[in-house]
């Protein structure tokens, strides 16, 4: 039985996003590169990948409002992410956890590409981290339900798979393999090793990474920013457990592996055009471990509740700047 607290708080978390999701659906055409490339799509659905054409195609037969398309999917995919933190959160906390995820979230400009922009990527991410989280519990048929699913929103998530196994690696092993891939990507080997495996195996990966978006300049290959940013947080994360609370400790060492497992396809296939589509795999992933940290770390609970609301003071006045176009 949930309590009366965790049940109002529930119910305010659903309002309070029932009523963001307005304000994104009426969001101008100019807020988000794609949103003029998703109201075409929602008026002719064709192509994509076929979860994401049927969600378009199910929304159009009940009503031709592209608002209300916009706040299905930005519902949908808010759904999803906080059942993963659900899932992983101690239910004592979850009402904290809850408050200081929404601020990060809002904080998050991944949080702001995924609901505004990359909404394909978007919507299958969390169900990605679903698959991941079953994989770890060894529930290997539910994890591969939810990586399908996943797939049917947007093919990206398959490039995260083979690296699926770190989970199960000592959390030591973990830290190596992320800081040795890193080292690979930033010197090239990589990409290397994409090149030669495609070879042998005859598959278009490594000249459809390659050759995405020819001609552009954008965020091509190698970014410092991004590398310098994406490790920070992975060796930063294994530091900041000896602040963690013995009783969750073991919950985010495994959060911690999840993020290492989910930038690896950005250290192995970041090489190409727009190579940050690769890195948000992870990056959207942040909000979720930063609130855990927060909510199962030794500071003083009020602390913690006011962090919780700096974040969302913040994060709700900037995301609505944006989404307002201001």
């Amino acid at each position: 039985m949930y309590s009366l607290r965790y049940i109002i708080s529930t119910l305010m978390l659903a309002m309070f996003f029932l009523a963001l999701s307005f304000m994104v659906g009426v969001r101008d055409v100019s807020v988000g590169t794609d949103t003029a490339n998703y109201i075409e799509y929602f008026i002719d659905a064709s192509g994509f990948e076929p979860l994401f054409k049927y969600l378009t195609y199910g929304v159009g037969l009940i009503t031709g409002s592209v608002e209300l398309y916009f706040m299905i999917v930005f519902l949908v995919f808010n759904f999803f992410y906080f059942y993963f933190y659900f899932c992983v959160s101690d239910k004592s906390d979850r009402s904290d956890g809850f408050f200081i995820l929404v601020g990060l979230m809002l904080s998050s400009s991944w949080y702001i590409v995924a609901t505004t922009n990359g909404l394909r990527q978007g919507l299958s991410l969390p169900i990605l981290y679903l698959a991941l989280l079953f994989f770890s519990k060894r529930k290997f048929i539910l994890s591969g339900f939810f990586f399908v699913v996943s797939l049917g929103f947007h093919k990206s998530g398959v490039l995260a798979l083979p690296f699926f196994f770190l989970i199960f690696l000592r959390p030591r092993l973990v830290l190596f393999s992320f800081i040795l891939c890193s080292f690979l990507y930033f010197s090239g080997v990589a990409e290397f090793l994409v090149r030669t495996v495609s070879g042998i195996l005859s598959i278009s990966l490594y000249d459809d990474i390659a050759g995405y978006a020819p001609g552009s300049n954008n965020w091509v290959g190698f970014q410092a920013n991004f590398f310098l940013y994406t490790v920070f947080w992975g060796v930063g994360f294994y530091i900041l457990q000896r602040y963690v609370k013995d009783l969750y400790l073991e919950s985010y060492i495994t959060l911690w592996k999840f993020y290492c497992v989910l930038m690896m396809p950005y250290f192995f296939f970041g090489f190409g055009a727009y190579s940050n589509r690769y890195a948000l795999i992870g990056w959207l992933f942040l909000p979720i471990i930063q609130a855990f940290f927060i909510i199962s770390s030794k500071v003083n609970r009020k602390v913690k509740l006011m962090l919780g609301l700096m974040f969302f003071v913040f994060g709700l006045c900037s995301y609505l700047y944006f989404i307002l176009g201001f």
